[in-house]
């Protein structure tokens, strides 16, 4: 009786894949073979090889030399996560445990959002990356209202602070809440040159959300990340 041969490549078990009659792997999210796919094919190979023609020694050789650079590469990748996500909770862990410390600092943050507190002057810091001809301030509602609007003409490169004495447009003390500052600086080019507009406050709390840090600053939530400098507090 004639013996039909059956492949005896791992490329040509491959090829038949899940759409044909070749050997069923395991199904997987990104449609990527692991090394427990490999060796299946591998013993199903050894499983319906031609026992006219057998596998060559130096064929199986190269294949199980093929498997077990495979299982090397999959462990050394997951020592690499594992390595990952212990140096980041690490981390979270150290700057979490900084945070805690820093109640009572004052600091200065890349946010142009600020609290308010009535007769309580603000101030508001930004940095020119040249000089500007033409330098406006504004203060604005969480709707985007105006309600403060002052030219402060010329000014040089560098960072600059302006304190705002909590008065709208008219002179009128605006009540206590949340707002945004916003600055327009016309350099040579004709380009807002203003950049980092930063508010400063003392840090009145800690908060943890995810793992993470917020200051909690005249009544707003700061990143740690978002903190450039760190001051000693009013004493």
């Amino acid at each position: 009786m004639a013996i039909e041969p059956v492949s005896s490549s791992l490329n040509d078990l491959l090829a038949a894949g899940n759409g044909g009659d070749g050997i069923k792997w395991a199904e997987h999210q990104d449609d990527i073979m692991d090394k427990d796919d490999f060796l299946l094919l591998l013993v199903t190979q050894l499983q319906y090889q031609d026992p006219m023609n057998p596998v060559e020694n130096q064929d199986f050789s190269t294949q199980l030399a093929q498997f077990s650079s495979l299982e090397q590469l999959t462990n050394i990748n997951d020592t690499l996560q594992t390595s990952i996500d212990t140096n980041l909770l690490l981390t979270q862990s150290m700057s979490n445990s900084f945070a805690a410390n820093m109640i009572g600092k004052k600091i200065m943050a890349v946010t142009n959002k600020f609290s308010h507190k009535e007769f309580s002057p603000d101030n508001l810091n930004f940095n020119l990356t040249e000089a500007a001809d033409d330098v406006t301030v504004k203060v604005v509602t969480s709707v985007g209202t105006t309600i403060y609007e002052k030219n402060l003409g010329t000014l040089p490169e560098g960072e600059h602070t302006f304190q705002w004495d909590g008065s709208d447009s008219h002179g009128n003390q605006v009540a206590d809440g949340t707002y945004y500052f916003e600055v327009y600086a016309e350099g040579s080019t004709g380009v807002n040159v203003a950049e980092h507009v930063r508010t400063e406050g003392t840090i009145e709390s800690v908060r943890f959300k995810d793992g993470l840090a917020y200051f909690l600053v005249n009544g707003v939530e700061i990143p740690l990340s978002d903190v450039q400098e760190i001051m000693q507090g009013d004493d």
